[in-house]
């Protein structure tokens, strides 16, 4: 029995969930583990452990709960996977359409007015918008697998704001925007990726539950 962490380092004894509400005394120690089965497979864990006290408050024992989550954790990794193959396979033909709407709108002199809004907002806009829910999909499933990288970079958010604006514009032409910003705000320090789809997010569905 040499317990293992989901992320693959080793599980010392004394850190395990048992031995931990023995000896700190904790009312209660939930961990996940991984462990060998007898087939030679791995088996995830999820591991509840409750110290037991006499009548002076003393720990005298320990009931550990032990529930097999492994068909659980493979669904998961089922979907990680299917996620990862579809960005992948949808990635490729959303920058050809990306790249060949952008050389249409910068060299496509003889293109009716029509025809370059059509450009504008139904191709160019559209596939930059499904480039996006990819890359939300995406960060959704490393953050519930506990593997979303986070930059920690400063950068301005007035640009920022003005961007996910102009973007909600389009995509909204019936409603009236104003971003109101504060002169000489300073830099901050994140994600800008990341704060940009929080900020979309809250834009998007301000607008959709929001009169003109």
């Amino acid at each position: 029995f040499h317990p293992h962490r989901p992320d693959g380092t080793p599980f010392p004894v004394e850190e395990t969930p048992t031995v931990r509400a023995l000896t700190v005394g904790a009312t209660r120690v939930d961990e996940e583990m991984v462990v060998i089965g007898p087939d030679g497979r791995p088996m995830h864990l999820a591991v509840s452990a409750i110290p037991v006290r006499d009548t002076a408050g003393q720990v005298t024992a320990v009931v550990s709960l032990f529930r097999d989550v492994t068909a659980a954790r493979e669904a998961e990794q089922l979907k990680d996977d299917f996620l990862s193959l579809v960005s992948h396979e949808l990635r490729t033909p959303l920058t050809t359409i990306q790249g060949a709407a952008h050389i249409l709108l910068t060299q496509g002199d003889e293109l009716t007015p029509m025809a370059r809004e059509m450009l504008r907002l139904d191709i160019a806009s559209e596939s930059e918008r499904l480039t996006r829910m990819l890359k939300n999909m995406l960060a959704l499933a490393a953050y519930q697998a506990g593997r979303l990288h986070v930059e920690r970079d400063p950068f301005l958010l007035q640009p920022l704001l003005r961007t996910v604006v102009r973007e909600t514009e389009r995509h909204y032409p019936g409603h009236h925007f104003t971003l109101a910003l504060p002169r000489g705000l300073p830099p901050v320090e994140g994600d800008e990726e990341l704060i940009a789809q929080v900020v979309r997010n809250l834009v998007e569905n301000a607008t959709k539950y929001s009169p003109a």
